[in-house]
């Protein structure tokens, strides 16, 4: 709220670095605070909630551009006041509505809490496995659209990526979590996610050396058959984004620590955070060669492999499963 009335009100570099600044503190302090309030409100359907937060973050993910969008052709000023003016109504609301249960603090303290999470091999393994996840689903913003927009020479196709994935979430969500559930276990639904995750980068890697990069903006129905393999390589991969999510996060307390659990989703956050800086910075250096246009494809293809084949072997040896007493 604080950044983007920043963003508002000021112009300067130095206070515009600033609120850029407070989004990511911001967001690095709210979202492993909601996973860890949403793990402890519901005990029995974890993924079932997760999937439920995911299906509303789709749907502001689908308003929220279009009215911004709307909003920039007057003044981004505007923009930025109308998200302060939002999220100061949360605010209010979460504080009047949300139970103000207290939770008695760990009896570890920071430190002890972080040696004992370090020492937790099977944690730091899932760690390193699972990370692939949002270094992956950091590609709907970069190696996908930048994909559609090259085949197709239309800055729009960028927005039919973004569509595309939003209402495979919004539609297909609850669904395939309830199916995965009743035929898997949460180890297994999370590396077949996974897997197709990886999956979605085959075809924009099989038709990337079949199509040329678009000199101008294509036909309508050119701009069309060209992004298809993009398109159909976003859906499968929103398929996979909205399996792995859910189980994911069900999983962190069960191999981490229910008691330390915050602990446990601000270190996966971190991990996941570094792996994507350096998977995104190879992705962009592949994209730029030009000649192998298919090469970036298949390198993220092989990180979801990694991530899935991972997630498997710890399924199969059974370090998924939860230890009681945690």
């Amino acid at each position: 709220m604080v950044a983007f009335g920043m963003f508002a009100l000021f112009t300067t570099p130095a206070l515009i670095i600033a609120a850029t600044a407070l989004t990511g503190v911001a967001g690095a302090i709210f979202n492993p605070a909601v996973q860890t309030y949403l793990m402890h409100e519901s005990p029995t359907r974890r993924a079932e909630t997760f999937t439920l937060l995911n299906v509303v973050g789709n749907s502001g993910s689908l308003v929220g551009p279009v009215l911004g969008a709307l909003l920039l052709g007057v003044d981004f000023r505007i923009v930025c006041a109308v998200a302060c003016g939002i999220f100061a109504v949360l605010t209010v609301v979460q504080a009047f509505v949300l139970p103000s249960t207290l939770r008695p603090p760990p009896e570890a303290g920071v430190w002890r809490a972080w040696a004992t999470m370090l020492a937790n091999r099977r944690f730091l393994a899932f760690t390193l496995a699972g990370a692939a996840y949002w270094a992956l689903f950091n590609q709907l913003y970069l190696a996908l659209p930048l994909e559609a927009q090259r085949v197709t020479g239309r800055p729009g196709a960028v927005s039919a990526v973004f569509v595309v994935s939003t209402g495979v979430g919004l539609l297909t969500g609850v669904r395939l979590v309830a199916l995965c559930r009743r035929r898997w276990s949460p180890g297994t639904s999370m590396a077949v996610g996974l897997a197709l995750i990886a999956a979605g980068f085959v075809a924009p890697a099989l038709a990337a050396p079949l199509t040329g990069t678009a000199a101008s903006p294509l036909a309508p129905a050119d701009a069309l058959a060209a992004a298809g393999p993009v398109l159909l390589g976003t859906m499968v991969f929103s398929v996979g984004i909205t399996i792995t999510n859910p189980f994911m996060m069900e999983l962190i307390p069960m191999v981490g620590s229910e008691r330390l659990v915050g602990t446990y989703y601000g270190y996966f956050y971190l991990i996941s955070a570094l792996l994507t800086a350096v998977v995104s910075t190879v992705t962009g250096a592949l994209l730029d060669l030009n000649g192998h246009l298919w090469i970036p494809f298949a390198f993220l293809c092989l990180v979801g492999l990694l991530g899935a084949a991972g997630i498997a072997v710890m399924q199969r040896a059974r370090f998924l499963a939860p230890v009681m007493g945690k």
